[in-house]
C-alpha cells in the first residue's frame, strides 16, 4: 500500500492536466458572471443612487450564489472519478466508485435512522468487499421533508445530508443495537444501555435489546474510535446493527468528495483530508467487522 505522498503524486501526474482544463473553464464562467452582475449593479446605482450600498451587498451575495450554482459538472465528475477512485483503490483494490449508483431506499429505511421524510436521493456509491468476505456499500444520501405553507405552496427542508453505509455480515447478530448522537431527540423504543466510558457517554447514547452482546461488540477500542472520530471531524457516526447488517451514517455540512470552490486544482491539503477521512471510515468499519466475526454469539 502506498503512503499518501505517493498517492498524491500519482493522482497529480495522471489527472492535473485534464482537471486544470475543466477548472479554467469554470473560472472563465465565474468571471463572466461576476462582470455581468457588476455591470447591472453599476447601472442600477447610477439611476438609483441610494441603492449604492445595498446594491453592492446584493451584488456580493448574488455573485457568490452564482459561483456555487454554476460550477462545472465535468470538473466535479472528473475529480470524483479519478481522485476519489485512486484513493479507494489504494485502500482496497476491489473497491469501485460510481457517481451514478445509489444505495436503495429500502436499505436506508431498514436502518431505522428516520422514517418520516418525503424525498430520498442517493449517489456517489462506493462498493466492494471488506476483508474479502463482506459486501460493503457507502453512498451520499439526502432526505427531505415537504412543507406546505398557508397558501398551499410546497417547499422542502433537508433532514439528512451525508454518507450512509451498509455492511452485510456472514453471520446473524441475534439483537438490535443503535448508537445515536446524545443530543438527538430520543424516539427509540429500545432500552438505553449505560456504557463504561464517561467520555463516550457524553457524546453518544446506546440502545439495545441485548446488553450482553452489545457490550461484547462495543469494546473500549470501538468506543474510543467513535470518540476520536467526533473529536477529529466534529461528526457523530450513528450506527444500527440488525440481523446480519451494520448500517452507518455520517451527517455532513458540506459537499462530499467534491473539489472546493475556491481551492486550486488538486490542492494537497484537500486531497489529504479526503484520504484521511476515507481511511477513518474504513478503519471504523473494519474494527466493527473484526469484533463481530471474532465474537462467539
Amino acid at each position: 500500500m502506498m503512503n499518501f505522498d505517493e498517492i498524491y503524486n500519482k493522482i497529480y501526474d495522471e489527472n492535473f492536466e485534464e482537471l486544470n482544463n475543466y477548472h479554467k473553464k469554470q473560472i472563465m464562467l465565474q468571471i463572466i458572471i461576476a462582470v455581468l452582475l457588476f455591470l447591472i449593479y453599476v447601472i442600477i446605482s447610477l439611476y438609483i443612487p441610494y441603492m449604492f450600498f445595498i446594491g453592492f451587498i446584493c451584488y456580493i451575495i448574488l455573485t457568490l450564489t452564482c459561483f456555487t450554482l454554476f460550477r462545472s459538472k465535468k470538473y466535479i465528475q472528473c475529480f470524483k472519478k479519478n481522485v476519489i477512485s485512486s484513493i479507494l483503490k489504494n485502500y482496497n483494490s476491489n473497491f469501485i466508485f460510481n457517481a451514478q449508483e445509489e444505495i436503495p431506499y429500502a436499505d436506508y429505511l431498514e436502518a431505522d435512522f428516520e422514517q418520516f421524510f418525503d424525498f430520498y436521493h442517493s449517489e456517489d456509491c462506493i462498493s466492494g468487499k471488506l476483508q474479502e468476505i463482506c459486501d460493503f456499500k457507502m453512498a451520499e444520501v439526502i432526505t427531505e421533508k415537504k412543507i406546505q405553507d398557508d397558501n398551499g405552496k410546497n417547499s422542502y427542508s433537508t433532514i439528512f445530508n451525508g454518507l450512509f453505509a451498509k455492511i452485510d455480515f456472514i453471520k446473524d447478530i441475534p439483537c438490535n443495537i443503535q448508537i445515536r448522537e446524545d443530543s438527538r431527540l430520543n424516539t427509540n423504543s429500545l432500552p438505553k444501555l449505560e456504557m463504561d466510558s464517561i467520555e463516550f457517554e457524553k457524546l453518544y447514547n446506546v440502545y439495545t435489546d441485548n446488553s450482553i452482546i452489545c457490550m461484547q461488540l462495543f469494546t473500549s477500542d470501538i468506543m474510543q474510535m467513535l470518540t476520536d472520530f467526533n473529536l477529529e471531524y466534529k461528526i457523530f457516526p450513528e450506527i444500527t446493527i440488525k440481523q446480519n447488517n451494520l448500517y452507518l451514517r455520517l451527517k455532513l455540512k458540506k459537499g462530499i468528495f467534491e473539489p472546493k470552490l475556491f481551492k486550486k486544482v488538486l490542492d494537497y491539503k484537500e486531497i489529504q483530508y479526503n484520504y484521511l477521512f476515507i481511511n477513518s471510515i474504513m478503519n471504523l468499519c473494519n474494527a466493527f467487522l473484526k469484533n463481530i466475526l471474532e465474537t462467539n454469539l
